[in-house]
């Protein structure tokens, strides 16, 4: 993982299992300001931190509704914008008023912060848990 991938606002996961913290400042290439989830700030070696895993436990902790019978789990914000993340093609896709506004195409890496710069690229106020 480099900095140049990381935006302010994004989860990430600690050296420890489910130890997460989100970026509040990105120094320099190597360094990163962040806030853990007790509120403790701290300033990180870009190696101390890694992506997570976007799983289908952290889909459905965020309202995303797991579609029968496939792969596909879909959010839907009641104003014409689908999210939908496809978990065994691992493919991300935002679909406005019909149209793909967002496309990971198939085999991708799907981290919580890849999700996280899809919907701020596509101006989709929603805050991911994890």
């Amino acid at each position: 993982m480099k900095a140049n991938e990381i935006m302010l606002g994004d989860i990430l996961q600690g050296f420890l299992p489910d130890t997460y913290m989100r970026v509040v400042g990105i120094p320099n290439e190597y360094r990163l300001e962040v806030v853990t989830a007790n509120g403790t700030y701290m300033e990180l070696s870009i190696d101390d931190v890694r992506p997570i895993e976007l799983t289908p436990e952290i889909l459905e902790k965020n309202e995303f509704e797991h579609i029968s019978r496939s792969s596909y789990y879909d959010y839907d914000d009641g104003e014409g914008v689908i999210v939908r993340c496809d978990t065994w093609n691992k493919r991300l896709k935002i679909i406005r008023d019909l149209n793909v506004v967002y496309d990971s195409g198939d085999y991708a890496d799907i981290y919580v912060y890849i999700l996280q710069h899809a919907l701020k690229l596509t101006d989709i106020d929603k805050e991911i848990i994890v």
